[in-house]
């Protein structure tokens, strides 16, 4: 885990974040596998030992295995809290893929740099700019399209961020997201209809093998 700027991380929370965004929580394992991999453990047995094994595997399951999601949720719990009541912030770091740990303060100023970066701010209203693009469709009498988009929640993309660890003071990188918002509802329509589309682009590769193989 990286911390930047003045962040400060106990032992115990810095542990548990060391081990990355993979590997910091337990997996949830269903009841379901937890009685497939007894029953395979059971086989490795002797023949007449197997039933025992997989009696003696229930049983333990039954006594130790929780009813919900099979993961302890303590050691996470006691990071979440931690970082609540010191005011910090947890980001996945861009291409490393461990954590990054920073103050709030250092965080909004980094993600206001980023964003004046990236950028470029306009005043016309998300609202008006989703009704003119469902008043388009119904015109052209797409009018599921029209209604699945007045339905969508987000009238704009959406930004998060992610530290670049790998280069000098940190700076972050922005991601656009277009999920639960009109406009994934629409490039979607848009992408279903235009891959039906068959024409010939002498440019066109499917993998890098083609560029290979012409040189």
């Amino acid at each position: 885990v990286a911390v930047v700027g003045d962040a400060v991380l106990p032992g115990d929370i810095s542990n548990i974040l060391s081990k990355g965004p993979k590997f910091c929580q337990e997996p949830s394992v269903p009841g379901h596998e937890l009685l497939a991999l007894n029953r395979q453990i059971a086989r490795k047995a002797a023949g007449e030992d197997q039933e025992r094994c997989l009696l003696d595997g229930v049983d333990a399951l039954m006594k130790t295995a929780r009813t919900s999601a099979c993961r302890s949720k303590d050691g996470w719990g006691k990071v979440v809290s931690f970082f609540q009541h010191n005011k910090l912030r947890l980001l996945q770091s861009d291409k490393e893929g461990g954590f990054v740990a920073l103050t709030e303060e250092e965080y909004h100023r980094r993600a206001q740099d980023a964003i004046a970066k990236n950028f470029v701010e306009v005043k016309s209203s998300a609202t008006r700019v989703k009704g003119k693009a469902a008043a388009l469709c119904k015109d052209l009498v797409l009018d599921r399209l029209a209604n699945d988009i007045v339905s969508t929640r987000c009238n704009a993309l959406s930004v998060f961020f992610t530290a670049k660890t790998h280069k000098l003071n940190v700076p972050f990188r922005s991601v656009v997201s277009e999920n639960g918002t009109w406009q994934h509802v629409l490039s979607k329509f848009l992408q279903k209809h235009l891959n039906s589309l068959q024409f010939q682009d002498p440019f066109l590769t499917k993998n890098s093998n083609e560029v290979v193989s012409f040189l």
